[in-house]
């Protein structure tokens, strides 16, 4: 949701951006409330299955509307208007070198992270152990009618 409302505020001029914000924040709150209702209205209508049709027609639309979104990264949009206005532009780093970058960043900093970082381990492992053992003992309830 920060990101949401900070693209906002990137998109938007302040006298506008107000409903533009309550609305993105307002939809963190509509999802959970109005999901279990329209999944009960497509299971009691129709089956179980339209629950994930819908969840495909719903990820359709926000691809599409994703596909002709401004782009908000700065980097990006300097990089177009140096372009565009002529400016010289320093050439992108080959796609080795990008992938390498993020293969370290997404993978071998969180392994690193877990394997160095004594908080870490002890929160995963609390984690890892806690709810397992919190749904054993929830599912082993009897519930007398």
């Amino acid at each position: 949701m920060a990101i949401a409302v900070g693209s906002c505020s990137e998109l938007f001029r302040p006298e506008k951006r107000g409903p533009v914000s309550a609305i993105v924040v307002l939809m963190g709150f509509f999802g959970p409330g109005l999901g279990p209702v329209v999944g009960a209205y497509a299971t009691v209508q129709h089956n179980w299955r339209w629950t994930q049709y819908s969840l495909l027609i719903i990820a359709a639309v926000a691809l599409a509307f994703s596909l002709v979104a401004k782009e908000t990264f700065h980097p990006v949009i300097r990089r177009r208007i140096a372009i565009k206005i002529g400016l010289p532009v320093d050439p992108s780093p080959p796609a080795s070198k990008r992938l390498h970058e993020f293969l370290s960043n997404s993978v071998l900093h969180p392994v690193r992270m877990l394997l160095l970082e004594p908080i870490v381990t002890y929160l995963l492992r609390r984690r890892g152990l806690w709810h397992p053992v919190q749904l054993l003992r929830c599912c082993s309830l009897r519930i007398h009618a």
